[in-house]
């Protein structure tokens, strides 16, 4: 069964041509877009995207915090604002993952050390 504070974190949003799903999560106190690469194929340098909010499209500002490496197609972004209510819980974990500890977001090509996925469990697997 998918709750409420799940659907309440699942937009459209749209760069350019494409467009796809994202979903927020709250981390430290900030809130995160996780979408697709293929959604967002210049992440590392976008600036805004188009979310569908409240039955309109809307332009965020956005900042690239990092993408998968590789074959995988998850990538991260910072929203200027939050877009979901944080008394609507969300909590991390790694449960389900199927790819066991391969998962890895990289920032630039590079694997991220530290920083909200570290933390939280997200994405990245202790090595």
């Amino acid at each position: 069964m998918i709750t409420v504070n799940i659907i309440y974190r699942v937009f459209r949003i749209g760069t350019g041509a494409m467009s796809g799903t994202a979903f927020t999560i709250d981390v430290d106190a900030r809130q995160y877009l996780v979408t697709a690469k293929h959604v967002v194929p210049d992440s590392s340098s976008a600036s805004s995207l188009n979310v569908f909010q409240s039955g309109s499209w809307v332009s965020l500002p956005v900042s690239f915090v990092g993408a998968t490496a590789d074959d995988e197609d998850i990538t991260v972004l910072a929203a200027a604002q939050q877009l979901t209510d944080p008394t609507l819980p969300v909590s991390p974990t790694m449960k389900g993952n199927r790819r066991g500890n391969r998962s890895r977001i990289t920032n630039s090509g590079r694997p991220q050390q530290s920083g909200i996925f570290r933390r939280s469990g997200l994405f990245l697997t202790p090595e």
